[in-house]
């Protein structure tokens, strides 16, 4: 029998993966600094298939109880807005990919010009945000 999501979270290998994540942002909230509260690890995306400890500390990320609360608002805003780009030609999945790759410095496989475009953009983006904080 298939074990449910509280009981996974109770699996050694969980635990053991929760304190990496823990201890690498020094028991701090990404988001707000708080190390006081009670602090969650938060999968940025959960991948069909994959266990919960399954997956690299890039993709996981400390909170405090209320930025995570937020944090899953904020999650569900983003996959509505994901969700109504067309799948081809402007705005489409494949421009916000190369331009959200571009953003983080994701290295991605480029085929065609316009990919590399787009993840310029992203890039100058990326580095425009930087320079004006």
């Amino acid at each position: 029998m298939a074990k449910t999501y509280a009981e996974k979270l109770k699996d050694p290998r969980w635990q053991k993966k929760r304190l990496e994540v823990l201890n690498h942002y020094d028991f701090l909230c990404q988001i707000c600094g708080d190390g006081e509260s009670t602090l969650h690890v938060h999968h940025k995306q959960y991948i069909k298939g994959r266990e919960v400890w399954d997956y690299d500390k890039e993709q996981l990320v400390c909170l405090c109880e209320n930025c995570h609360e937020n944090q899953h608002e904020l999650d569900a805003n983003f996959n509505d807005l994901i969700a109504r780009l067309q799948l081809n030609g402007p705005g489409s999945k494949d421009e916000a990919y190369y331009l959200l790759a571009g953003f983080i410095g994701h290295q991605v496989p480029m085929t065609y010009d316009y990919e590399k475009r787009l993840y310029d953009i992203g890039s100058e983006a990326q580095n425009y945000w930087r320079s004006s904080k």
